[in-house]
């Protein structure tokens, strides 16, 4: 009865490693986040974006208020309130201070701004609709 060749010495190591790899993948997929498990965290980050970006409007919103609706109201004489209700509509830096290249540069990126959002929240929605 002949011997059993034992197996040589660098064949049992690639066996060995072959295994080893084997294992390092089965874990890191099990490990790794699920489709919805994705989804809910680009859910959370949005959120936080959104989160983020409503608290800047609320501060934008108090900063463009002390700018032109508390100048408005400081101007003597019967014409605050004019100025008051037309400040806002004009801009700071539009045509209540004579340049309205300024008021109409801001008013182009105000529709392009808002033309960006419409396509960003398009683009979201169908992400997460083709998700599901």
């Amino acid at each position: 009865m002949a011997a059993a060749h034992p197996m040589k010495t660098s064949t049992r190591l690639r066996a060995r490693l072959k295994l080893l790899r084997l294992s390092l993948l089965r874990f890191e997929f099990r490990i790794a986040p699920t489709e919805q498990q994705r989804l809910f965290i680009l859910t959370l980050l949005i959120g936080v974006v959104c989160g983020f970006t409503a608290v800047g409007f609320h501060f934008a919103i108090a900063f463009f208020e002390q700018q032109l609706i508390s100048r408005a109201m400081a101007a003597r004489g019967p014409q605050w309130v004019v100025w008051t209700i037309v400040s806002p509509a004009l801009g700071f830096h539009g045509l209540t201070d004579g340049h309205p290249e300024v008021f109409f540069q801001q008013l182009g990126m105000l529709v392009v701004t808002a033309m960006d959002a419409v396509a960003i929240g398009l683009l979201l929605s169908t992400v997460v609709a083709s998700s599901s």
